[in-house]
């Protein structure tokens, strides 16, 4: 307290006034006591220097309670000039308001923004402000400023001329019935974000048009693909059933050589029914197939990659063969690779229960697709190269969590200047008429989109190959 009376100029002043007086008053008391205490001038004397020194002693008590006042008093009107400075210089638009919402104070910046008068504005409410399509909200704002003594809200005003406009309110409690709102005026942004968002779901409707027109387009192209297979598939039926026909045929001329020489007996009916009988039941399983082939199958569906595989080289063999290549299906299932013409003729492999998901038939025509494209690189090649016989291979190898299947030939391969151009929709190598250019365009699209698996095309030593990697979807494999 010493240190701080000295410091203190004031202080230090009224510190040293006072110990005069106590001086002066000990003084004058001990005159009192003394010698001089009989005598009344003394006496008269030492009673009336107390009560001045008292009453100074007051005087100046009431001198410093007052310059004090005077002083806190000048800060306080320098503090409210400054306040009212800073709110009426403020670009932003601020107003005052009790709890009911009644405007109290306001600055130019919202007298102008508004339209309304200073005095106008101090007869409304703020809620006479707002916007229709921002009451419910304007009310709820109100109750949380009430209860929270804070708040940070947009909302939407009507000017007097009736002109809408966005003002970010920052409201903060300032007395006990008092409300600083600051605003901050909004309307161009509000309006510039309202304007993207338009745009924004215009663009999302074209666009979710547009990706409709390009499914109607891709369904469409789809079918032209199956189309295309079917006469493939056509074709090759037609060579597996050529075998079957021409047994049927000798039979039948040979039944009626054996009539005209009498030959015809109970154990020539036995054989030539047991022939005939297998012939046409092959015959009937490769119309099976091929109905199977082109059978739709619900989306999502499990089947078993390896049991595809093989029902494709099945069906394509005879026609493959009789083009003089030679193709051979590797399933990588043991220690060793092994030929499968059929999950059933393998009981030991160890894929038989590995499953994908997807759609059976697309999968179908990608295999489809591949294997054709292999014969057409190998007829291109086989045309002035001697003693060529091309080889188609397909290959199911199992990896962490996939299975991958590589379909390769030794044909004439992909030119590297093409190799980024083959998976876009309607680019063919091939002569008019003999290719649209949309099976690898699908075929990607098969994989990736609905098998969530990856495709992928390179050059080998002897041709090129087709890669694919596909997620396995469950396996018994410990």
């Amino acid at each position: 307290m010493d240190n701080y009376l000295f410091k203190n100029r004031s202080g230090l002043h009224f510190f040293l006034l006072s110990a005069g007086f106590a001086c002066a008053y000990i003084f004058l008391d001990y005159l009192s006591d003394t010698k001089f205490a009989h005598n009344d001038f003394a006496r008269e004397f030492s009673e009336r220097s107390l009560a001045s020194v008292l009453f100074l002693f007051f005087a100046f008590v009431v001198w410093r309670t007052m310059k004090r006042m005077k002083s806190v008093e000048e800060k306080a009107l320098e503090h409210d000039r400054k306040y009212k400075t800073y709110i009426s210089n403020s670009p932003d638009p601020i107003i005052v308001c009790d709890r009911t919402g009644k405007i109290v104070e306001s600055n130019p910046a919202m007298e102008s923004i508004s339209g309304y008068t200073s005095d106008e504005l101090h007869k409304m409410l703020i809620q006479n402000m707002w916007s229709k399509d921002s009451v419910k909200e304007g009310y709820s704002a109100l109750a949380k400023m009430l209860t929270a003594d804070a708040l940070d809200v947009t909302l939407k005003f009507l000017k007097k001329c009736g002109a809408e406009y966005y003002l970010s309110c920052h409201a903060v409690r300032v007395a006990e019935d008092r409300f600083l709102v600051m605003c901050r005026d909004m309307t161009s942004y509000v309006l510039m974000d309202n304007h993207i968002r338009h745009i924004h779901n215009e663009l999302k409707e074209k666009v979710e048009e547009e990706l409709k027109k390009r499914h109607r387009q891709e369904h469409l192209i789809e079918n032209q693909k199956k189309v295309a297979d079917m006469s493939k598939l056509l074709s090759a039926i037609a060579h597996q059933w050529r075998q079957p026909l021409n047994i049927l045929a000798l039979y039948n001329i040979d039944l009626q050589d054996s009539y005209a020489a009498g030959e015809l007996n109970d154990k020539y009916i036995e054989d030539y029914n047991r022939v005939v009988s297998s012939t046409i039941e092959n015959m009937s399983g490769i119309i099976d197939d091929f109905r199977l082939f082109f059978a739709p199958d619900s989306p999502g569906k499990e089947f078993n990659i390896v049991s595809e595989l093989t029902d494709v080289m099945n069906i394509l063999h005879a026609q493959i063969n009789y083009l003089g290549i030679d193709t051979r299906f590797l399933c990588k299932c043991s220690k060793r690779d092994q030929m499968c013409s059929s999950v059933l003729a393998c009981p030991d492999c160890s894929y038989r229960d590995v499953y994908v998901k997807g759609e059976q038939d697309r999968f179908r025509h990608v295999i489809l697709n591949l294997i054709y494209n292999c014969i057409d690189s190998i007829n291109e090649k086989a045309v002035g190269t001697p003693r060529y016989r091309g080889k188609i291979s397909v290959t199911a190898a199992r990896s962490d969590g996939s299975i991958k299947v590589v379909v390769a030939d030794n044909g004439t391969g992909i030119k590297g200047d093409i190799m980024d151009k083959v998976f876009e929709p309607y680019f063919t190598t091939k002569e008019e008429g003999k290719g649209a250019g949309i099976g690898l365009f699908m075929a990607r699209a098969v994989i990736k989109e609905h098998m969530h698996g990856d495709i992928e095309l390179r050059n080998t030593a002897e041709g090129a190959s087709a890669e694919l990697n596909l997620p396995v979807f469950s396996t018994t494999i410990q």
